[in-house]
């Protein structure tokens, strides 16, 4: 396929496509950074129990996001992709408003959940939709542009949010939440359109769903990817669970946080575009395994470098280290998605919830621990990354069968 035939499958202007796919997945994303700035200050507005329990406005957004996409995921197998977007990204908005007027802390930790539910649609039916239309290391090619649009977005918005906070409060963040939401809808109900054939649905029913689930978990390498892509991404979300009180507290950065945070988005956003130009020519596998590897050599070594110096390196340290380990997820979250869902065309929509399900679910348990271990110091957030990259790395060698970077 020449690169003209490549993008003239897509259902819109290959640009437009890949911007679209990015910012339909960026609302979580846009959900979970955007708040980081003021999560220390929502959680003592709101009565939060502690600065630790803070960190649960993350958790109570990621936990029911992937919880959704189960649903979600065969629902757009049977009624198509569009409709289920739409009532979701519907959901995500409203929810998102409410969240202005909430009067408690456990009532937003409610609302975050209703947003994260409906944004579930975005991450069920984007990928499905990309399956629809390429396979294999076409996907992998261009869910890494998207990717790298998609890192945008943790770059801007903690910027973004601190700018809200500090020119009118916190509630202005969920304002803006809520229109991004609506944005999304008009540009979907205006422009994208069904990209699952009829002849290709499958009936809504749950003895087909339990039947599509056995077979996409009875795939033993599909289901080994998602889980390695779940624990590593584990990993990630602990960073974001423990980011404001490192850099706000420990270091002591105070509005400057979003600028040393938005270091590790421009990571992953420039490795990703190097994955997108070199996938198809040295393959997911090599560049995924290479790259776990290099994560757990970086995760060792920062970890001896905390624990010598009581758990705060110096500033530039961190932030370099942190920043090398981030190029690594440009290498690891587009491709282990592509190898688990490559078995699976005739079941994209299930096998994309179950593996979103896992996925998110499990990274979003895993980073709300890393969190909760928070000292003052940064060792339980190294000893977190390690722990996600042995364990991200056993899933690649049951995957593999004990192989590493063998492209078949």
């Amino acid at each position: 396929m020449n690169r003209q035939e490549f993008r003239d499958r897509a259902p819109l202007p290959y640009p437009e496509f890949v911007a679209l796919c990015a910012l339909l997945m960026a609302s979580t994303a846009l959900a979970i950074d955007i708040v980081l700035p003021a999560m220390l200050v929502i959680g003592g507005a709101l009565g939060a129990q502690s600065e630790n329990a803070a960190q649960l406005v993350i958790t109570a957004y990621l936990v029911p996001y992937a919880v959704g996409q189960l649903l979600l995921g065969p629902l757009s197998d049977s009624f198509g992709r569009k409709p289920i977007m739409l009532a979701g990204l519907a959901i995500y908005a409203v929810a998102s408003a409410l969240s202005i007027f909430a009067t408690s802390f456990e009532m937003l930790l409610v609302l975050r959940g209703v947003a994260g539910f409906g944004a579930a649609s975005g991450r069920a039916a984007v990928s499905a939709v990309v399956r629809d239309c390429y396979a294999g290391r076409d996907m992998a090619s261009i869910m890494s542009l998207v990717m790298m649009v998609f890192m945008v977005v943790p770059i801007l918005a903690p910027l973004l949010g601190q700018a809200l906070l500090g020119l009118i409060s916190w509630h202005a963040i969920f304002w803006f939440m809520a229109l991004f939401g609506v944005v999304l809808v008009i540009w979907i109900v205006t422009r994208l359109p069904e990209t699952l054939a009829p002849e290709n649905r499958r009936p809504f029913r749950v003895n087909s769903i339990i039947d599509a689930f056995k077979t996409v978990v009875s795939q033993r390498a599909s289901l080994a990817y998602a889980l390695g892509g779940a624990v590593f991404f584990g990993s990630l979300f602990g960073f974001v669970n423990s980011a404001p009180q490192i850099y706000i507290q420990l270091y002591d950065l105070g509005s400057l946080f979003p600028l040393a945070f938005s270091a590790g988005g421009l990571a992953v956003a420039a490795a990703s575009l190097i994955n997108s130009s070199v996938v198809q020519r040295l393959g997911m596998r090599r560049l995924s395994h290479l790259a776990i590897m290099v994560f757990l050599a970086l995760g060792l070594i920062m970890t001896v470098i905390s624990g010598l110096s009581e758990g705060k390196p110096p500033l530039w340290v961190f932030i370099i280290g942190t920043i090398f380990m981030f190029t690594c997820f440009g290498f690891i979250g587009t491709n282990f998605s592509a190898l688990a869902l490559e078995p699976l065309g005739a079941h994209a929509g299930m096998a994309s919830a179950v593996f979103g399900f896992l996925q998110m679910g499990l990274a979003g348990i895993l980073g709300a621990i890393i969190g909760q271990f928070y000292n003052g110091t940064t060792i339980p957030l190294f000893i977190g990354f390690l722990c996600c990259g042995i364990a991200s790395l056993g899933c690649v060698l049951w995957a593999e069968r004990g192989r590493l970077m063998i492209e078949p």
